[in-house]
């Protein structure tokens, strides 16, 4: 299991530092300074993958997402992300790469 640092865990009270809604397959990248809404944020701390179906009431597929780190493997690594579930880590890109256009993904700033 990955170890996190202090201000990681400082962190992991999702929500603290805010969040990004990604619904797009545009790839965010945290050091870009248009992909930052809060001040200080240095990575994404999880990923939540909150899509629902076009009627609302469907089962959803796993959203298919690429992701690179800032420790560990640096390489893009493609996750499927089941409806509802999260992700942790110390994500520098999220991208939405499926063609669901209803794909809605929470990255949580830390």
């Amino acid at each position: 299991m990955r170890k996190y640092r202090g201000d990681e865990i400082g962190n992991l009270s999702l929500g603290q530092l805010g969040y990004l809604l990604i619904d797009d397959g545009t790839t965010y990248d945290i050091t870009n300074s248009a992909h930052v809404l809060t001040p200080g944020s240095k990575q994404w701390v999880a990923i939540k993958n909150v899509t629902i179906s076009s009627d609302g009431v469907g089962n959803v597929g796993a959203t298919e997402l690429e992701v690179t780190c800032f420790r560990g493997e640096t390489a893009a690594h493609t996750i499927y992300l089941a409806a509802g579930d999260t992700v942790y880590g110390c994500f520098k890109t999220i991208e939405i790469t499926d063609t669901d256009e209803n794909s809605k993904l929470l990255a949580y700033y830390g």
